[in-house]
């Protein structure tokens, strides 16, 4: 797509399931040319859960009129074998991903920290199981703050004989346990 249509990784994520439906069908800004929005409006939506609208197709469409891509006359045979196993591997991973994920809940229902985990509001299934992943084992933690300096939040001073500084956070910790947690405090009504 860096090649024959690169404005089109400027539109959309090439790895989600509503570009992955496009390219299926299209992948040359000629293509793209001649979509017809409407027929393919209803099924973005759809595959994308609402997240990709009619104006994702427009912009597409916009910008296949302006392509910069090179021209693979001669090449679309092959081009296109390509990209049907590239979106056939994504699938598959995609599915890989998803059982995955299964498997995570299914393990982390077993502890007792699950259910606690998921009765705070905005905490989803994923989103516990993750915690106790990166937490390992959450009966090691006797108090909130230890867990605050494993991700990295807790407070430090630059301190010295003549000066001290101002309080800031220590950053130095497990960042994905940090964003989580971040994530985890901010709920979206």
């Amino acid at each position: 797509m860096d090649e024959v249509f690169p404005e089109y990784l400027k539109c959309v994520n090439v790895e989600i399931e509503s570009s992955l439906y496009l390219l299926e069908r299209y992948f040359l800004p000629g293509h793209f040319q001649g979509l017809d929005i409407e027929e393919h409006e209803w099924t973005i939506r759809r595959i994308s859960n609402g997240n990709h609208k009619a104006d994702m197709v427009k912009k597409l469409k916009e910008h296949a009129h302006k392509s910069i891509g090179s021209n693979v006359v001669g090449e679309q045979e092959s081009l296109r074998l390509v990209l049907d196993v590239w979106i056939s591997e994504m699938r598959q991973m995609n599915e890989g991903v998803k059982a995955l994920k299964k498997a995570m809940v299914e393990l982390a229902e077993q502890t007792e920290y699950f259910e606690i985990l998921k009765s705070v509001p905005g905490i989803s299934d994923l989103t516990a199981a993750r915690f106790i992943g990166e937490c390992r084992d959450l009966n090691l933690f006797s108090h909130y703050r230890q867990i605050e300096k494993m991700a990295g939040s807790n407070l430090k001073v630059a301190d010295s004989e003549k000066f001290t500084g101002i309080r800031r956070i220590s950053g130095i910790g497990n960042k994905r346990l940090l964003k989580l947690i971040y994530l985890m405090t901010t709920v979206y009504p």
